[in-house]
């Protein structure tokens, strides 16, 4: 697996995760 298709897969998770923290908390 290149390095750069794993770190972009990693930063597409953090990002994911990160959007649905913030929709989270918005949604409180």
């Amino acid at each position: 697996v290149p390095t750069q298709f794993a770190s972009r897969h990693t930063a597409e998770e953090l990002a994911l995760l990160a959007y649905n923290r913030g929709t989270q908390l918005s949604k409180t």
